[in-house]
């Protein structure tokens, strides 16, 4: 498809398999060349750099696509993983700006709802992260990272007794 129709789209999914196949330097190149005139190709290599852990590049890559297409779905994965890439440079204000707008395109996901608990934990706002731990936990009840999470948070307002049970359905779950 490329050497017949060079385009931002065909070198997307040259640069996609070649990833794949084991050949990330030649594909994130590729996926650097798509885009030029694709878009998504934006947040395929956003998510690629987000996997070699160059954050920052990763984050220049998914709003370039953000700002471009606003309106499309992978909008959402693309601000999830910003706000992922944000929490690991220890970024918490923009990390927690990036989830909430995932919440706001989608109040239902879950996941948002734990890395704005975190966002929020890693600034001290305990209060504003438990109600996104909550959330969290009702849908994912066994996770022991979210419980123990919560629970430093309601120790560290004063709650010990309720801090405790947490400790401990967290320690049930994964001694």
């Amino acid at each position: 498809v490329l050497e017949r129709w060079p385009s931002g789209v065909a070198r997307h999914m040259v640069g996609l398999a070649l990833v794949l196949q084991g050949r990330r330097e030649e594909g994130i190149a590729y996926l650097r060349e798509a885009t030029t005139d694709d878009p998504k190709a934006h947040v395929a290599l956003g998510q690629e750099l987000f996997r070699d852990k160059n954050y920052a590049e990763a984050i220049v890559q998914l709003e370039a696509f953000a700002r471009k297409q606003p309106m499309l779905l992978e909008v959402v994965s693309a601000r999830m993983t910003m706000g992922l890439s944000f929490l690991q440079l220890k970024q918490y204000p923009a990390s927690a700006r990036e989830f909430a707008r995932v919440l706001a395109m989608v109040p239902s996901h879950t996941d948002a709802h734990l890395g704005l608990g975190d966002a929020l934990f890693r600034q001290e706002k305990y209060e504003e992260a438990l109600s996104h731990y909550q959330t969290y936990l009702s849908r994912r009840p066994g996770s022991s990272d979210a419980l123990t999470t919560s629970a430093i948070a309601l120790a560290a307002l004063g709650r010990t007794d309720e801090a405790l049970t947490l400790f401990r359905t967290a320690a049930q779950l994964h001694p």
